[in-house]
């Protein structure tokens, strides 16, 4: 056995790529927000890196991925009005000053993650105040059962 090809094979193995996402506001707080969720629930030492190895190793061998035949892309058809239009290039003209890159499609995915966070948040509220109203309902119905002078 020779040592040199032991030792670049265990150092191959060992080698790490350091990576960059590049992602908005909305995406980075609540992955921090769930981060600090994890520490408090399952153990302080809980980190980002963590999370998202955990992350990517479930995408791989999750049965979409495996499926190769059933990977297509989704596309999502929408017209936009010229005055919206260009409010949107000013706006990405804007944040190119601040950012390294961005586009259109970057912003417009952004506002749609904004979007269903926001209408979730507002759905869950809604469906709360809807089970407590039928419960209240229910109650009430029982009330209303009750025969005066009935023991049940």
């Amino acid at each position: 056995m020779n040592s040199d090809t032991d030792d670049s094979s265990i150092n191959e193995n060992l080698k790490q790529y350091s990576m960059t996402l590049n992602v908005g506001n909305n995406l980075y707080s609540r992955v921090k927000k769930h981060i600090h969720l994890l520490k408090r629930l399952k153990s302080q030492n809980y980190t980002l890196q963590r999370w998202i190895i955990d992350a990517i190793k479930e995408k791989l061998n999750s049965p979409e991925v495996n499926a190769l035949t059933d990977q297509k892309e989704n596309y999502i058809m929408f017209k936009l009005g010229k005055d919206l239009f260009d409010q949107v290039e000013q706006r990405v003209q804007l944040l190119k000053k601040v950012r390294r890159s961005y586009s259109k499609k970057q912003l417009i995915v952004e506002a749609i993650f904004e979007k269903l966070e926001k209408d979730d948040h507002g759905m869950q509220e809604l469906l709360q105040k809807l089970i407590a109203a039928n419960k209240l309902e229910l109650q009430n119905k029982k009330k209303n059962l009750k025969i005066p002078g009935d023991p049940l």
